[in-house]
């Protein structure tokens, strides 16, 4: 029996509530003025990353079954993959809600596009030097 049974179990069933929110997709596309056109792209791209991140799952629960890592760091990575899911396709769906249109994301600081995003959790701590960024 598989030692990852319990996540493809919990992908399987998730399944569904995706295939339902096509289906409420539909719906609400047939109803008229149910959704705004900002409201529709974002409820569009949630229910498109959460359906195919959650068929991608189950195919990373079958491969990561047949890896030599210890149980523990199994479960580990399929909780972090269902973590990932859920935040990626839900914050589609919170940005739907609380988003806005014609409106930008929060502003940057002004040497952020000028550098690799790799040590930006460290400047954000504090713990490297911000210099000026250089225009060219």
């Amino acid at each position: 029996m598989s030692e990852l049974r319990g996540w493809i179990i919990y992908s399987w069933i998730a399944l569904p509530t995706v295939m339902y929110g096509g289906y409420a997709l539909l719906r609400l596309l047939t109803q008229a003025n149910a959704l705004t056109p900002f409201r529709l792209t974002w409820f569009r791209v949630g229910h498109a990353h959460a359906g195919v991140l959650l068929l991608m799952s189950l195919l990373y629960y079958t491969f990561m079954d047949k890896t030599s890592l210890s149980s523990a760091v199994k479960h580990a990575g399929c909780a972090t993959l269902v973590v990932g899911i859920l935040a990626q396709s839900g914050g589609f769906f919170l940005h739907m809600i609380k988003g806005q249109p014609n409106r930008t994301a929060p502003p940057r600081p002004r040497w952020a596009p000028y550098y690799s995003p790799a040590p930006l959790p460290y400047w954000c701590m504090g713990c490297l030097p911000r210099t000026e960024a250089v225009t060219v």
